[in-house]
């Protein structure tokens, strides 16, 4: 079925109800790439914001479960749908809410094209989100920051303070734990780290921009020398240099889950980066 027939026979549906809202369909760019996603629109408003559901994530459901979805969408984020275009584009918002968001470089050309900011950083693709309130996010564009007036440095500072304010450093052990899935014996736990953000774990491999998180996982480690790993786009994994000695084994074992286990949508990169505590550097391991 066309897109378009399918949003048609998505709002006849919707226009049964009394709430009034209604969806439209669209290509959005995001720190990840190009997606197809469902828009829903609070009636007789076009500055709101609006809440986003991925083509991806509905595509097995019947005509009617999308729309039982969508109106659960609805319903709980009423109060976000409200929220002004103006009030989520100020200044103070953006500052109090930017973040970097890593993704991989094949990536790029889609977000330049759409004008988005994009930093090249190793092999990897760097986006700005504003985060809203814990309902998602949006990626800040060129056009928008020059709206807003806010110097680049002074627009960087503020990214990198939030990231650095919201992150958290786990053992294998202690986040299998938090995820309910048991804890590894503390004879047999690896010295395996996950480093992710705080607030959810969404998009949270931005962490590896920050020297000061780096360290600190070194720090931790005792160990100068930190492998890491690019689990996702949510998370990194690091282990100590002296717990990998064979990089390109490591490399082909990073390709081969991402080819098999990892979504396109979360991939990352093929790579594995060695930070060096000492010198403050993060490289691809060769």
């Amino acid at each position: 079925m066309a897109m378009a027939e399918k949003v048609d026979q998505i709002n006849t549906i919707l226009g049964e109800h009394k709430d009034g809202f209604y969806v439209s369909f669209k290509e959005v760019p995001r720190s990840t790439g190009i997606r197809n996603a469902y828009l829903i629109h609070e009636p007789n408003s076009e500055t709101c914001a609006t809440p986003i559901i991925y083509e991806d994530d509905i595509k097995t459901m019947s005509t009617t479960e999308i729309v039982s979805y969508i109106e659960n969408v609805y319903q709980n984020n009423r109060l976000e749908i409200g929220m002004e275009l103006g009030d989520i584009a100020s200044p103070d918002f953006i500052l109090k809410h930017i973040t970097p968001h890593i993704g991989p470089s094949n990536r790029e050309q889609y977000l330049r094209k759409a004008d988005y900011i994009v930093l090249p950083f190793l092999d990897m693709t760097v986006t700005l989100a504003v985060t809203l309130k814990g309902k998602g996010f949006y990626l800040l564009s060129e056009k928008m920051l020059e709206k807003s007036r806010i110097r680049y440095d002074q627009l960087m500072d503020a990214a990198f303070h939030n990231l650095e304010s919201d992150y958290t450093i786990r053992t294998m052990s202690e986040t299998l734990a938090a995820m309910g899935c048991g804890s590894i014996d503390e004879e047999e736990d690896l010295p395996l780290y996950v480093v992710t953000n705080a607030t959810d774990g969404q998009y949270g491999a931005g962490v590896i921009l920050s020297h000061k998180i780096l360290s600190e996982v070194s720090d931790r480690m005792k160990s100068n020398k930190v492998i890491i790993f690019p689990s996702s786009v949510h998370e990194i994994i690091c282990v100590p240099e002296n717990f990998a000695d064979d990089i390109h084994g490591l490399q082909r074992m990073v390709a081969d889950i991402n080819a098999e286990v990892v979504s396109d949508e979360d991939q990352l990169s093929d790579s594995v980066y060695i930070w060096d505590n000492a010198q403050k550097t993060l490289n691809i391991a060769e």
